[in-house]
């Protein structure tokens, strides 16, 4: 679905930030402020669906949190491209876009398990089951109390 529309575009972004042409950098700004707009959307979206409204913020501030994190490592990363690979940054896009195939088996396994919780649910609603308990005469079970 769109989680992995999103995934494709943050790999074809990385792909195209990684070729050294002014041309195919401008494409990969406009494809990277399209892609950014809906990741912030859909991430809040997954997040609602999967977790609730109620846990909502604190998950999403578990989420900042950690790219709050990830984004301190810009620093480093920057002065080790002036550094000591002649400012070339390929190897960063390179390694995003690793990352970007790598959850490919993940949102494919979420797919998945979506879509049969939902199955299963529809069929639930279909074919409710009632469950009887058989207690026998109508008096009430005893119980012993001990000290």
């Amino acid at each position: 679905g769109m989680l992995s529309l999103i995934n494709i575009a943050g790999a074809v972004f990385a792909v195209m930030s990684a070729v050294p042409l002014l041309p195919q950098q401008l494409g990969a700004f406009l494809l990277f402020t399209v892609y950014r707009a809906f990741l912030y959307s859909v991430q809040s979206s997954f997040i609602a669906q999967t977790f609730g409204l109620r846990s909502m913020g604190r998950i999403n501030g578990i989420v900042y949190l950690v790219l709050a994190a990830c984004f301190a490592l810009q620093y480093p990363v920057v002065w080790l491209s002036q550094t000591r690979l002649r400012g070339s940054y390929q190897w960063f896009h390179v390694a995003c876009l690793l990352a970007h195939i790598g959850l490919f088996p993940l949102l494919e396994y979420y797919r998945r398990r979506s879509k049969a919780e939902s199955a299963l649910a529809r069929d639930e609603s279909v074919a409710p089951v009632i469950l009887l308990e058989v207690t026998g005469p109508e008096t009430p079970p005893t119980h012993v109390h001990g000290d």
